[in-house]
């Protein structure tokens, strides 16, 4: 039940945000600090229009990645998203995505 209760206090604290960015910072720290993950990247895009928004959360020792490459990754993951519905990679240092 803690679980369910901090995904509803990380839902409620990207809700009160007033801007894209702040969003999308919120989403990253607070997503990525909780299920201790080495990394977390947010994006926004339009399909069709380059990626206004990339964010990413990186846990103690994890060198940020390059703009560039976030960039690419949101667009990719967006078009598996179109093409497939529900992303999930396992294993995903050996995915060809």
């Amino acid at each position: 039940m803690d679980n369910f209760a901090r995904v509803t206090e990380i839902t409620r604290n990207i809700y009160r945000q007033g801007s894209v960015k702040g969003v999308l910072f919120t989403a990253v720290n607070e997503i990525g600090r909780h299920w201790n993950a080495s990394r977390c990247v947010a994006g926004r895009l339009t399909p069709g229009k380059p990626t206004s928004a990339a964010l990413e959360y990186c846990a103690l020792g994890i060198a940020r990645a390059e703009v560039m490459a976030l960039v690419k990754l949101v667009i990719q993951c967006q078009h598996l998203a179109i093409d497939n519905g529900s992303v999930t990679l396992d294993k995903l240092s050996a995915a060809a995505e």
